[in-house]
């Protein structure tokens, strides 16, 4: 049975023969069976084994090449789609750490603040002391 194999990246090798993002379709006996089973367990590759009535006149499904090459792309679209989502996550870690950090900054603030605020409390109370005591002298 012929195949059709569409790489993902033109000019990747397999079997010892580059592939091209357009589909080609090999005849059948082309491949022996292990270079079949490594060409199929390839993720880079898209393999699809294909009737003789699949083909047109040139030897390719015109369908089947349609479909291939939306697979092709859509993985392409997945795969950026999966880089991207990897850059948002780094970003979302780093705004995280960021916030970590100004969130300590804040309570260490609030903490001086706290003990400035007791602090002018008692100092308030000395100086209130201080005036009772002068009022009182005189």
């Amino acid at each position: 049975m012929p195949i059709q194999i569409t790489a993902k990246r033109d000019g990747f090798r397999r079997c010892g023969m580059p592939h091209s993002e357009k589909t080609k379709t090999y005849p059948d006996g082309y491949f022996t069976q292990a270079q079949l089973d490594e060409l199929k367990a390839e993720n880079m590759l898209i393999v699809v084994e294909v009737s003789d009535t699949q083909q047109d006149d040139n030897g390719n499904g015109t369908e089947l090449q349609a479909a291939l090459a939306r697979i092709v792309e859509l993985e392409s679209g997945l795969s950026q789609l999966a880089d991207d989502n990897q850059q948002l996550k780094a970003e979302l870690d780093n705004a995280q750490a960021l916030i970590a950090e100004q969130l300590s900054s804040i309570k260490e603030n609030q903490d001086v603040i706290a003990s400035m605020t007791v602090e002018r409390g008692e100092l308030m109370a000395q100086l209130a002391a201080a005036d009772t005591a002068k009022s009182g002298k005189k």
